[in-house]
């Protein structure tokens, strides 16, 4: 399965909606962060999207990071995977709304 990310609003660091999103967003954030380290390179993001069954083009993968990675540093801290969970639960439920 090859999925492509269309954001089409820039990421907004938000807050987990509740205490269980919060700890469903730190179990994903630590799901990716495979060495543990608190920020989630292209590889790390790839490998684990790819253990999801989930392929995105490389240059749409450099491209999300570049959107998310808020701080610039090329990496994706636990704040800015805040965003990226947000949106994406947020296109879920905007799909699931049109079924």
């Amino acid at each position: 399965m090859i999925i492509s990310f269309r954001f089409t609003r820039p990421f907004d660091l938000v807050s987990p909606r509740s205490e269980r999103d919060s700890g469903e967003l730190r179990r994903g954030f630590q799901m990716f962060d495979r060495n543990e380290d608190g920020k989630i390179t292209k590889k790390e993001l790839s490998d684990s999207l790819e253990n999801l069954g989930i392929f995105i083009l490389d240059n749409e993968l450099v491209q999300m990071i570049k959107k998310i990675d808020v701080n610039k540093d090329g990496y994706v801290d636990m704040e800015e995977f805040g965003a990226l969970y947000q949106t994406i639960m947020d296109e879920r439920d905007g799909e699931e709304d049109m079924r």
